[in-house]
């Protein structure tokens, strides 16, 4: 692979990384906004605790689907794109 390839492959798993974490601060912002509709019908202890587990899993999707994308494109190259020590996922 060239170095030409190697780079624009880098961009576009930065790209992806970048796209995750955008979707993600979209998902929590969305949360956030029903989270101010809700409060006074459901309590706000309750609204809290769906909030943090909100947050758990936005991360948690938003990190998942990021790293199967870059496991992805080691699966296409054989190489170990993000340097985990592993291609795709497997050692």
């Amino acid at each position: 692979m060239s170095e030409e390839q190697k780079s624009g492959l880098g961009g576009f798993v930065s790209g992806l990384q970048q796209k995750a974490g955008e979707v993600a601060e979209g998902i929590k912002d969305k949360a956030e906004e029903i989270k101010g509709k809700v409060e006074g019908a459901i309590g706000e202890e309750n609204v809290k605790k769906v909030s943090d587990v909100l947050n758990t899993d936005v991360g948690a999707i938003a990190k998942d689907s990021a790293g199967k994308a870059v496991d992805a494109l080691e699966n296409l190259t054989g190489r170990d794109i993000d340097g985990d020590g592993d291609i795709g996922g497997k050692s």
